[in-house]
């Protein structure tokens, strides 16, 4: 199992060399914006989190993706404050 959180990429090679076909089965699921404890819940140490790497650049806490931690990027985190879907 991989599990991965936003801007992260993974390459996999597969090779069949038997006579029998393959199979691959992928399951994606989108984690919960700004849930950088990963504990089912945006709150108070997400947001402290992020004001923790406020004006820094490339880092998880980049919600908007526009590489610097920023207002749009708090304002992304308040919005999804709570339990997540």
């Amino acid at each position: 199992m991989i599990i991965a959180a936003k801007n992260t990429e993974f390459a996999m090679n597969l090779v069949n060399t038997g006579s029998y076909g393959a199979r691959v089965a992928m399951l994606v699921e989108e984690l919960c914006v700004g849930d950088f404890n990963g504990n089912g819940q945006v709150e108070v140490e997400d947001v402290l989190a992020l004001v923790g790497a406020y004006g820094s650049s490339g880092s998880t806490y980049d919600l908007d993706g526009d590489n610097q931690i920023g207002v749009n990027d708090l304002l992304l985190l308040l919005d999804a404050f709570g339990d997540c879907p």
